[in-house]
Formats: C-alpha cells, sequence, structure tokens
C-alpha cells in the first residue's frame, strides 16, 4: 500500500513539475555529429548483448501496481498506469532496479523488455547503477511503447524508454548516456556545489566538446556524451576505430583524466582499463594548433607539447634542432600516467637568420611510447629573422562608439628591400578579447610597400544602440609571417572600446 501511495504522488509530482525532472536524449547516438562533423555511428559495439551482465531478472507472473508513466514522451503529463513490476538484481543482489513496463504490452512481451534490458544495465560500468552522491543513480527503468525520445528524470534516478525508436545496434550505448545523467550528474554539474574541477578541465580542453550536442548544453548533456567517449576509449579502444580513438583523446583529454581521478576500479566494473590503442604527439602555440615559430635572432619563442593518450610508462621527449646556428630548444621533458594531458613548455631561441626544424623523439619502458618512429612526431619550422616586425595603435588605444576610426601600424625593423610589398597578416586574438565581431572592423592584412618601413589599416568601430561596458579587443600579428620576418617585442595591441 505504501508502494502505491507513493507512486501516485511521484506521478502528481511529475505530472506538475515535468520541465524539472527530465533530460532529453535528442540525439540517434552519442557520437552523432562530433567536433570533427562525422555523422554515423563508430562506438555502436562498446558494450553488446554478448557481454555478460551483473542483473538477473525474474519474468515470472510479474507484479501489478499503480505507478506514473509517461507514454507520450517528454513534455506530456505523467499518468497513473497499473504497470508490470519486475525487479533486476544487479551486482550480487547488492543493487535492485525497479523495472517499470507500460500495460500497453502484453504480459508476454513486458517480461522479454524488461529482461532485454535489465540484462542490459547490468552490462554497464557499476557507477552507472549506484551512482556517486548526492546523484541518485538508476533505480526505476520505465519502458514504454512508442517513438518518443529516450530521457532521464535525474531526481528520482528514472531512465525512459521508448522500444519503437531505440535501435538496437546502440541501445547499451544510449542506455550508458541515460545512466550517466542520474548517476553522474548531481556529484559533478547540476548539484549544489558543481565540481569546479570539471569546470577546468572543460576549459583545459580549449572548451571543445565531443559532441555538437554537448556543446550546446553543456549544463545538461557535457558529462554524459563525454562519459560514453571515455569508456570507449580507456576501456575497451579495440572496438572502436583508432580514428575515433585519436578524437577522443585530441578533444577531451583533460575530461578524460577528470574521470580516471574520480572513478575507481571498482565504480568501473566490470571495465578494466586498456593501454590505448593510439600514441603521439599534440602541439599547440598561443591557444591555437601551430607548427611554425618566427623570432628575430637572439629572441625566443614557445610552443607547448603533450601526449595524444595515457602512457603504461614514462614517457620522455625530446626536442632537436636540425640546424643549431638558426634556432636551439630546451631539453626533454617528462610525462607520466597522472600528468600525460597536461601541456609542457619547449622554448626556442634564434640563434641567427635561417631555418630550422624542430623534431621530437620519444622514449619510454613499455606500451605504445616505446617505439614510435620518429617520422611520425609532429615537427615545428622555425624562421629566424633579423627584421622584426611590431604593432602600435594611434591615440591612447581606445575609442568610443561613433568617433573616427584607429589606426593600426605595423613596423619593420628595417625598411622593406624585397622589391615588392609585403603583406603583415593581423588578426583578433581570442584570449582578452571581449567585443563581439559584429562591434568593430579591421582588415586581416596590413601591405608595407617595396621601400617602406610601415603600413597601417583601420579599426573601425560600430555605432550600435546597445548599452554596453567598457569591451576590449586585442590585436596580434598572424603566425604566417613573410619569410625573413619575424614578431617584434610588441607583437600584440590591446584597444578598448567605449559606449557613446
Amino acid at each position: 500500500m505504501r508502494r502505491a501511495a507513493h507512486a501516485i504522488i511521484l506521478a502528481v509530482i511529475v505530472a506538475a513539475f515535468p520541465a524539472l525532472l527530465p533530460l532529453k536524449d535528442a540525439r540517434a547516438h552519442y557520437f552523432s555529429a562530433t567536433t570533427v562533423r562525422y555523422t554515423s555511428t563508430p562506438a555502436s559495439g562498446v558494450i553488446t548483448p554478448s557481454d555478460p551482465s551483473v542483473c538477473t531478472v525474474a519474468k515470472a507472473n510479474p507484479a501489478r501496481g499503480i505507478r506514473g508513466m509517461n507514454p507520450d514522451g517528454i513534455g506530456s503529463s505523467a499518468k497513473s498506469v497499473n504497470a508490470y513490476l519486475f525487479d533486476a538484481s544487479c551486482d550480487g543482489g547488492a543493487n535492485s532496479i525497479e523495472m517499470r513496463v507500460h500495460p500497453d504490452f502484453t504480459e508476454t512481451e513486458a517480461a522479454t523488455v524488461a529482461e532485454k534490458y535489465g540484462k542490459a544495465v547490468g552490462r554497464l560500468p557499476k557507477v552507472l547503477r549506484t551512482g556517486i552522491k548526492p546523484a541518485k543513480g538508476l533505480r526505476i527503468l520505465s519502458i514504454h511503447k512508442g517513438r518518443s525520445s529516450q530521457y532521464a528524470s535525474r531526481l528520482f534516478g528514472i531512465v525512459h524508454i521508448y522500444t519503437e525508436s531505440m535501435p538496437d545496434e546502440e541501445f547499451e550505448e544510449i542506455l550508458a548516456h541515460e545512466a550517466a545523467h542520474v548517476s553522474l550528474d548531481d556529484r559533478i554539474l547540476t548539484g549544489k556545489r558543481p565540481d569546479r574541477a570539471w569546470g577546468a578541465a572543460r576549459n583545459a580542453d580549449g572548451s571543445r566538446f565531443i559532441s555538437t550536442y554537448a556543446k550546446q548544453r553543456p549544463q545538461q548533456e557535457d558529462v554524459a556524451e563525454s562519459f560514453p567517449a571515455y569508456l570507449a576509449a580507456r576501456f575497451r579502444p579495440s572496438r572502436i576505430t583508432g580514428k575515433w580513438e585519436k578524437t577522443i583523446y585530441e578533444t577531451i583529454p583533460n575530461r578524460i583524466a577528470y574521470f580516471d581521478a574520480l572513478l575507481t576500479a571498482s565504480d568501473m566494473t566490470p571495465f578494466t582499463k586498456t593501454s590505448p590503442n593510439v600514441a603521439g604527439l599534440v602541439i599547440s602555440q598561443k591557444g591555437r594548433d601551430s607548427r611554425s615559430l618566427s623570432m628575430e635572432a637572439g629572441n625566443a619563442a614557445t610552443y607547448r607539447i603533450r601526449l595524444l593518450s595515457p602512457p603504461d610508462a614514462s614517457v620522455t621527449v625530446t626536442p632537436a634542432s636540425d640546424d643549431a646556428t638558426a634556432a636551439t630548444v630546451s631539453g626533454p621533458l617528462t610525462f607520466e600516467a597522472d600528468n600525460w594531458h597536461i601541456r609542457q613548455t619547449v622554448t626556442v631561441t634564434g640563434a641567427g637568420p635561417g631555418t630550422a626544424t624542430i623534431s621530437h623523439t620519444t622514449s619510454s619502458t613499455g606500451g605504445k611510447y616505446e617505439n614510435i618512429v620518429a617520422a611520425d612526431l609532429p615537427k615545428v619550422s622555425v624562421t629566424v629573422s633579423d627584421n622584426p616586425v611590431s604593432l602600435s595603435v594611434s591615440g591612447n588605444g581606445s575609442v568610443d562608439e561613433g568617433d573616427p576610426a584607429l589606426t593600426v601600424t605595423a613596423t619593420l625593423g628595417t625598411a622593406n628591400a624585397t622589391g615588392q610589398a609585403l603583406s603583415i597578416p593581423v588578426q583578433v586574438r581570442t584570449a582578452g578579447t571581449t567585443a563581439s565581431p559584429g562591434d568593430y572592423t579591421l582588415a586581416s592584412t596590413i601591405s608595407i610597400a617595396d621601400g617602406a618601413i610601415s603600413g597601417e589599416t583601420d579599426f573601425e568601430v560600430a555605432d550600435d544602440s546597445d548599452v554596453e561596458a567598457l569591451e576590449s579587443v586585442v590585436v596580434e600579428l598572424g603566425s604566417a609571417l613573410p619569410s625573413g620576418l619575424s614578431p617584434g617585442t610588441t607583437d600584440h595591441v590591446t584597444i578598448g572600446i567605449g559606449d557613446n
């Protein structure tokens, strides 16, 4: 009687406050429309019906009881129905999940779908059943007919399944996505104290996301989208393509490291971590992917480097210059299993005019990083000149809406003697810029005529009707400077924009 009364109360709550509860799975698959816009489903098969299950479902003579169910899908009112009730006993009886099956099914059909999805729950990592407090964990699986989207009610630990829209070839992965909502979201994203470490990991990943769905709804979907990718890459890489494994490690390395630190081996039972099938180096410079540096002789420039994937043992990365008369490079870097994802800095110093190539070698005592061919690792091209380019801006570097344009000037160390005009690339740096692109106009290049020492372009501000606080724009030299030129000591300028 208590269970029936509780179910009626729950049905009323769900009906009255549906917007507070569900997290809708609007995708066909968590990998669809990824950061590289590859829209197939390459990770189906990470979990399969042939994998062992730690849940059993008693199919015979199911109980009946009044439960709140939602046969019309997310956004519609829940209805109290006389549901078929099955118990999924999991983890040796330590965990129990109520399987509610809508009476639109016959008793035989209900037993079949209850067993199918109950067994599937037993193929997931244990943490997706038990949850991490304050997350509820998976307490109820509510199974309906129909073609509505799957969704989760995290406040009550319910995952709602609609069998006619659930693709057989990947339903375990979609179930993992929904179970992550009820088992992880309140611990990481949406609890009373959202985990700052997750936000820091996302920022360290350059605010990149494994799917457009996660990017569109980061506070709702980032964890549920990232976890199945983590599961695939760290535990069953042999079941996905090398291309996808590489994409995961390139896109969300810091989130992967976050999950590694949060989740214990017991949490992930029956999954066991496996050595990655991919290995390599990832190079970035000034917050963007770049494999070229320009500098003046006597000056230095830096780039950053990290491992592509977690190593099985310590890895030493050694950079080397092929022409020390043009450029020298700093010494070896060491990466461990707990810092493989953290970028370390390499410093290149210009020794004299010319070009050099910085190559890299790795050494390790085991795993994929032991025998990497140096030719397969990325290189950095270096151009050293004795003719630096500096930027300056007219006035005091600030302008109000409606004022005349400012002048941005590029100045060489010595006059252009190439016999032709030089095109100096300029761009707006993301870091430090608070203004929107529609607030200003800036050409992408500054031309310096033959025989001249400088050139200029206008920085114009749009005069709009919006009331805005003081904004800033950081204008910097582009990376592809003409041959023989290098960034000077002033390679960027900051412009303030005031409202009128």
